[in-house]
């Protein structure tokens, strides 16, 4: 999924948006604003304005709003963008205020969201469970790889600074060829990846991210295990 939106009508509600909404007028001027450019038609944007002052959306900060929503309704791997070319801070008595316009969105949902129907007919499950299977397949090699402690040293390492892969032999105190053999698994999952600078092969991690959501995997099911014990 993919939004493209902004807080338009949020100076109903926050005063900051609305100083924000006077400077950018008195700084433009009327005639210069994005809807007279474009207002071929010559709309009368004023009742849009007031249309939009009750609508629930314009109380709500965004895109805060939709991560909180999408983040309910199941979809992962949420990212937000700010696409404002200025950014206006308003000085107040808690600090300075950020005001936030236009920003776009994007999420998806995980493979678990998959739903399986037993009154469908057979062939239909056995779809499903091949969609299953293959994401088994997937999800287990992956793991795998992570079991292996050197691979876990190699990827946290990565984290912080490129290495090649007899800086890779070095960090684990291992042979050439292990190190390297390591790099190889933790490229062929996707994590890493590898580039040629002056005749050397330097590698690096594809998204950083993914690494921090593997820590952060761990401390929640660890968390999760010790809790349990406690209850019991």
């Amino acid at each position: 999924m993919i939004i493209f939106d902004g807080n338009y009508y949020l100076y109903y509600n926050d005063v900051n948006y609305l100083h924000r909404r006077e400077h950018i007028a008195k700084s433009n001027g009327h005639n210069k604003s994005i809807d007279a450019i474009t207002n071929v038609n010559n709309v009368n944007f004023d009742r849009c304005d007031k249309l939009a002052e009750d609508l629930p959306l314009t109380k709500e900060y965004r895109p805060a709003w939709d991560v909180r929503v999408l983040t309910k309704l199941g979809f992962r791997d949420i990212r937000a963008l700010t696409l404002d070319t200025e950014d206006y801070v308003c000085e107040t008595a808690f600090g300075h205020i950020h005001t936030p316009m236009a920003f776009g969105l994007c999420a998806r949902l995980p493979y678990s969201n998959v739903i399986i129907n037993l009154s469908e007919d057979v062939d239909e499950l056995e779809q499903v469970q091949h969609i299953i299977d293959k994401a088994v397949d997937d999800v287990s090699g992956t793991w795998k790889i992570l079991s292996n402690r050197d691979c876990v040293r190699l990827l946290l390492t990565l984290y912080t600074v490129n290495i090649t892969a007899s800086q890779a032999a070095e960090i684990l105190d291992c042979s050439y060829s292990l190190a390297a053999h390591d790099l190889k698994l933790l490229t062929i999952c996707g994590l890493v990846v590898s580039e040629k600078i002056d005749g050397e092969k330097v590698y690096k991690l594809k998204n950083r991210k993914i690494v921090t959501d593997i820590v952060d995997l761990t401390a929640q099911v660890r968390n999760s295990h010790d809790s349990g014990k406690e209850r019991m």
